[in-house]
């Protein structure tokens, strides 16, 4: 029998964590500054929760903290959010433009796994995508003639 469910098991962060993490970065880019206060009304969750978690985030390396407790993210979290967020987005495209979600089911749905695939599978389902698109192309200018 197959192993792979056990790599579920090995993904470095929870859903969780890493909307902890986006949160962070979003809350950065918009106000400036990010503080576990912030980011517990950002998620709409408890200061306990969100103190608990961005500690353990602290611990393994993602997030750094001043001594006005303002959070800031490391390059392996900038790195991870990077290709969550284009992970998501591609995601989403899929959903929408090949499976014909609506758009918030699209977005529900690669929510749930934005974090999961690899960068490699993500860009392969761009390039399948864009074969699609090409072929499409194709197809309509061949009926043109």
């Amino acid at each position: 029998m197959s192993e792979i469910w056990k790599k579920f098991e090995e993904t470095k962060l929870s859903h969780s964590n890493v909307h902890h993490l986006l949160a962070v970065y979003r809350l950065l880019k918009e106000k400036g500054y990010a503080r576990a206060a912030d980011v517990s009304r950002h998620l709409k969750i408890s200061r306990s929760s969100a103190f608990l978690t961005l500690k353990k985030l602290k611990e393994k390396g993602y997030l750094t903290e001043d001594e006005n407790k303002f959070l800031k993210l490391t390059s392996s979290s900038l790195r991870l959010i990077s290709n969550t967020l284009n992970s998501k987005q591609i995601v989403e495209r899929f959903f929408k433009e090949v499976l014909f979600l609506s758009s918030k089911k699209a977005e529900e749905e690669a929510c749930k796994i934005e974090h999961l695939i690899s960068s490699e599978t993500a860009d392969a389902i761009d390039r399948f995508m864009m074969f699609l698109k090409s072929d499409k192309t194709k197809k309509s200018v061949k009926s043109k003639k």
